[in-house]
């Protein structure tokens, strides 16, 4: 499977509800219309499921890729640590 026809799915190690489990990763095929929705029990999505992605090849798509798993990964609010 190509990076330009790939949907990758996963779900944080910290967060949970979802139908699969904390951590779970998963590799799969574009959505297509009229196919079901592979990636529901999942909370995030990237690769080539932003359109201009599908044009880049090579370090341009890997970068791309690595900066998803980075925002994933990167907390967007902060609390203060307890006493």
């Amino acid at each position: 499977m190509k990076a330009k026809d790939t949907l990758i799915a996963w779900n944080s190690i910290k967060e949970a509800g979802h139908r699969a489990p904390p951590g779970s990763i998963a590799v799969g095929p574009l959505l297509q219309r009229e196919e079901p929705d592979w990636s529901q029990p999942y909370s995030s999505t990237g690769g080539a499921a932003y359109s201009f992605r599908q044009k880049l090849f090579g370090a341009s798509q890997q970068l791309e890729v690595l900066k998803d798993w980075y925002r994933s990964s990167t907390p967007t609010s902060h609390t203060a640590p307890s006493s």
